[in-house]
């Protein structure tokens, strides 16, 4: 990728650094093989392949979705690395399940911006019913916004007297439709991780809302996922129909991409033997400051020596960075897939 002053480039450029990695079926077929040798110990697949929950509209059958994967890759393979991680990630993001997501650093290398936040509300006290409006978040606090409108502004777009209009459609869709079915469907193939089983919370995950900072414990205005998503949304701009001051506006606005440093700091592997933990059941245990969080919901159930005996019983698999967690590999790549709330780390 050609370098810039700016820490934003476009959809198109950033894309093009994700289809830049070429399709390996050796490492494919490893990393597929040892995905579906983790799935038997995951503890929620019998739960989504038939959910008693009235709240998910659908069943999922985890191990159908990867099989027909390994299909494809030993046979017409995929495009690329990215179409292949992109389709393993899909397959675990259709539960819904915060506490299940798979990672690759060629999926998850940016993040998709647009200036317009979308907040819902109605235009008077007494009216009962809301309406989507436009937040223009290059002002929002500990955002990362730092220089997006500087960004914009280079193509020659002044998007800033826009904040506060209504929104009428989106992409040529009525907008009330258009963010309800987006949330409802939290596809990986729209750049968002679905996380939550039911339709509400992942529609106000979508729009602009105040949340705790985790660094000051204050409260600061969120950007909302619409407008800053972790996957490539297959789209490299937005187009709006607008209401406001009279008149209706029509604007296309092209996705800012910013790289996630955090997420590939060690773009080679370091090198350092890490033993499994030891479990003893408390709420975090690691091995070193680097080793990743677990999940206390695990370990209430008990199942972490288990868990990981049987995994220490398969055949060897390897570590890599990934999202910030450094670990150890004879290889030189590796994704991560979290199973039942451990991170289980897949040599490729």
């Amino acid at each position: 990728m050609a370098s810039t002053s700016t820490k934003w480039v476009s959809a198109q450029v950033a894309h093009a650094c994700e289809l830049n990695i070429p399709y390996n079926q050796t490492r494919s077929q490893f990393v597929i093989d040892n995905t579906i040798k983790a799935v038997p110990f995951y503890t929620l697949e019998t739960w989504f392949l038939n959910s008693p929950d009235p709240l998910i509209p659908h069943n999922v059958d985890l191990n159908a979705l990867l099989s027909g994967i390994r299909s494809k890759t030993r046979g017409s393979g995929y495009r690329t690395d990215w179409d292949f991680n992109t389709a393993v990630t899909d397959a675990f993001n259709r539960e819904q399940d915060g506490h299940t997501e798979w990672e690759s650093a060629c999926t998850t290398a940016f993040s998709w911006n647009h200036p317009f936040s979308v907040a819902n509300w109605a235009n008077s006290p007494f009216d009962p019913v809301s309406f989507p409006h436009v937040v223009v978040n290059y002002d929002l606090p500990l955002q990362g916004r730092s220089g997006l409108e500087a960004y914009y502004q280079s193509l020659g777009l002044e998007l800033r007297p826009y904040d506060g209009f209504q929104i009428l459609s989106i992409n040529g869709q009525d907008s009330n439709a258009y963010l309800t079915n987006l949330a409802q469907a939290s596809s990986i193939y729209d750049g968002l991780f679905g996380a939550y089983e039911s339709l509400e919370p992942r529609y106000l995950r979508l729009v602009s809302r105040y949340s705790a900072d985790t660094a000051s414990g204050a409260y600061t205005q969120e950007i909302g996922k619409f407008a800053s998503r972790a996957y490539y949304p297959g789209a490299k701009s937005i187009k709006f129909v607008l209401s406001g001051n009279g008149r209706i506006h029509d604007v296309e606005g092209p996705l800012g991409c910013d790289l996630h440093r955090r997420r590939i700091r060690y773009p080679f592997l370091r090198h350092q033997q890490l033993p499994y933990p030891s479990c003893n059941h408390q709420r975090h245990h690691r091995t070193s400051a680097a080793e990743p969080r677990q999940s206390a919901r695990h370990y209430r159930k008990g199942g972490c020596c288990r868990a990981r005996q049987r995994l220490e019983s398969l055949e060897p698999v390897g570590f890599a960075q990934v999202n910030s967690r450094p670990i150890h590999t004879d290889s030189t790549e590796a994704t991560a897939v979290r199973v039942a709330g451990l991170w289980t780390y897949h040599r490729r």
